[in-house]
């Protein structure tokens, strides 16, 4: 293979960018390389060990760095060794449009010479109050010299899509020691975790003051991970500063936390053997773990942490409620029953604690006590299926088989009524009894206020919660009990400006999906989508709320947000969510993607063959994407069978007979779905109707 001698580079640069906290939540720019005296290091290993090692701070009081290694997300090419081919791959590279937390987009492309002045602005400013400050002259003429086309180091940018020619962050990429201004001297210092002289080291990375905390950093990141795989790389190495809170965490609890954290998000790839990035990084865990031991793992690491608290906060409920989640992992239900009872009667209303609760008692033989400590969930409308399984396996070993069958079809059916207030045995009680003596303690107010409301005392609630209200103007929970008591009498605007208040106040998980739903519910679609988009610009990897703004997009037809959301959930939960595999389904077959439509809707089918949802998406796909046949016509009649009331699959299923010559049956079946007032898809079940 012909290959170009390599040049000196003494000349070009003076040695690896460190990193800093200024530019980025873990990692910008310096113009030193790293003081070797000063690492702390700590490396994935390949074979699933955690090496950490540590040195004295240097007497200069230069700062310590915590490096790491990465693997590149997914498979790396065969390595390119030829020069040219090397440069060319470079600067073909380019990804566009790559969307941000905010909806904005940037492209990731090589650096220019243009870039050169906004980029020495970005990393002085940067650099400035650091030890590592350098002079602006410095600065460019290190961005000039990158400018040569050289194999063995570029420099990545991102522009907005918007102002194509303004770079707002940089990163370095370097493929050699040499270019990294070659081995340490004779005599000096070693670091303790230094990169292999021919992997891929990033520094230098640094983004503009305004565009912090947008995922632009993020973005740069993920391309020069692509980059290095693109040149036959698998491993990308950094150094982040040891002192930087944001980046380590409190050291050394921060490092229990990083790996629980990382654990933690990659448990669904880990499982269901499906890499995504993070898991990929994670890379010893694909090739030495086995499903099952990340269990073990997870359960090591909580058992860690709570060990250090040293008892000092078992009183907490979050304390009690990972006691509770251990002790069922440990395959020990009368211990996770007997910490998680104390905070169900602490906070009634917590269903992860009751649910988890149930789960101890049914695991540890005690039926009656699941049966009654699920049932304030089962009674509510919006039940979630695992509990109504949980429970009707209860049932039916109290041997209650026909209430047992109520709560799977229940758990079967395609759609989940509107929720309800929470309803606990201790009601009754609460309500008969005593009002609080003080009108404005929420830890009284609150049980006391839902209790009058599930005994149908709704103007007394109302009243006792305008009254908590009045006391507590600055408490959000004053005015969700508020918004709440306002939605359960009927007064939906009303509701609206109550949960409006607690969101200004404090915008988390509660005020937002309550202010979500209360605008669907008064049908601004748009309103309750813009809630839930402006929660998850601040919490991208909440459950709920990306499933929410999925539905969202399906309800405006946007199939492409709508995909990209329920791919974020799909990172969290896995493929065994059989819903969620329909919704993929439609999802994929709106946006053109037969044969992903094909295999997401089979997929849900299998897993839950029973529910009409699954069944009814399995025949809607191959009807539309096969010919019309006989499967597709059995399935829907399927979902129909089993939830003849809904009007969308009287709709699926009138068109496959239509599409079969069945034209009275199609009548029918079509006139069923069109006689729902309230069905979103009317209008289409009447034009079919016309058409026939």
């Amino acid at each position: 293979t012909h290959t170009t001698p390599p040049r000196a580079r003494s000349a070009r640069t003076p040695g690896p960018l460190a990193t800093s906290s200024r530019s980025m939540s873990c990692a910008s720019p310096s113009l030193v390389a790293p003081h070797p005296r000063a690492s702390v290091a700590l490396r994935l290993e390949r074979r699933g060990t955690s090496r950490l090692a540590s040195s004295s701070s240097s007497p200069s009081g230069s700062v310590a760095r915590l490096g790491v290694v990465a693997s590149a997300g997914g498979r790396p090419r065969d390595r390119v060794v030829d020069r040219d081919a090397l440069v060319a791959i470079q600067s073909a590279f380019e990804r566009p449009a790559v969307p941000l937390k905010d909806g904005a987009t940037v492209t990731l492309r090589p650096m220019r010479e243009s870039d050169v002045r906004a980029l020495t602005a970005v990393m002085v400013d940067a650099f400035r109050g650091t030890p590592d400050e350098r002079p602006r002259a410095r600065v460019a003429k290190y961005l000039l010299d990158q400018l040569d086309p050289d194999p063995e180091e570029i420099c990545l940018v991102a522009v907005f899509d918007d102002a194509p020619d303004e770079p707002v962050a940089i990163a370095s990429l370097s493929f050699s020691e040499s270019a990294r201004g070659g081995p340490p001297a004779r005599g000096a210092p070693q670091a303790e975790a230094p990169a292999p002289p021919d992997a891929p080291y990033l520094c230098n990375m640094a983004v503009a003051n305004e565009h912090r905390g947008r995922g632009v950093a993020k973005a740069l990141l993920s391309a020069c991970d692509l980059l290095a795989r693109e040149m036959g790389h698998q491993d990308v190495w950094l150094h982040v500063r040891s002192s930087d809170v944001i980046a380590v965490g409190l050291y050394p609890v921060g490092i229990w936390l990083l790996n629980l954290a990382l654990l933690l998000a990659a448990r669904t790839a880990i499982q269901s053997g499906r890499p995504t990035k993070l898991s990929s990084t994670l890379d010893f865990l694909h090739r030495e773990y086995k499903p099952q031991f990340f269990y073990f793992e997870l359960v090591d690491l909580a058992r860690k942490l709570l060990d250090r608290t040293g008892g000092r906060l078992d009183a907490e409920p979050a304390t009690q409620l990972l006691r509770g989640v251990l002790h069922l992992q440990d395959g020990n239900p009368l211990l996770a029953a007997e910490t998680l009872a104390p905070l169900v009667d602490a906070q009634p209303h917590n269903r992860i604690a009751r649910t988890l609760l149930g789960r101890a008692y049914h695991d540890n033989g005690d039926y009656a006590s699941a049966a009654s400590t699920l049932a304030p969930i089962v009674a509510q409308r919006d039940a979630d299926p695992y509990v109504l399984t949980l429970a009707a396996r209860a049932q039916e070993a109290l041997g209650d088989r026909a209430l047992a069958s109520d709560m799977l079809a229940r758990a079967a059916w395609p759609v989940r009524p509107a929720a309800d207030i929470f309803a606990t045995a201790r009601d009754a009680s609460l309500a008969s009894g005593a009002a609080p003596a003080d009108p404005a303690t929420a830890r009284d107010n609150i049980p006391y206020i839902r209790a009058l409301l599930n005994m149908g005392r709704g103007g007394e609630a109302l009243e006792r919660a305008r009254l908590l209200g009045r006391a507590n103007p600055g408490a959000p929970a004053a005015w969700l009990i508020l918004g709440d008591v306002l939605a359960a009498q009927g007064q939906a605007r009303e509701a609206v400006r109550a949960y409006e208040v607690a969101a200004n106040i404090r915008f988390d998980r509660d005020a937002a999906l309550r202010l979500a739903g209360a605008w669907s519910r008064l049908g601004h679609g748009a309103r309750a989508a813009q809630v839930t988009q402006l929660f998850l610009t601040q919490h991208p990897a909440d459950r709920e709320a990306l499933r929410l703004a999925a539905g969202f997009a399906i309800d405006a037809q946007d199939w492409r947000a709508a995909a990209r959301l329920l791919q974020a959930v799909r990172a969290q939960v896995g493929d065994n969510d059989a819903l969620l595999m329909a919704q993929l389904a439609r999802v994929s077959l709106e946006n053109g993607d037969r044969a992903a439509a094909r295999a997401y809707a089979r997929h849900g089918y299998r897993l839950m063959p029973g529910n009409p949802v699954t069944a009814d998406m399995l025949g809607w796909v191959l009807l539309r994407t096969d010919a019309p046949g006989p499967a597709a016509v059995d399935l829907l009649e399927k979902a129909v069978a089993l939830a003849p009331s809904v009007p969308a699959l009287q709709m699926h299923l009138g068109q496959a007979y239509a599409a079969a010559g069945r034209k009275g049956e199609a009548r029918l079946a079509l006139h069923r779905a069109a006689s729902a007032r309230d069905f979103n898809g009317r209008q289409e079940a009447l034009d079919a109707l016309r058409a026939l």
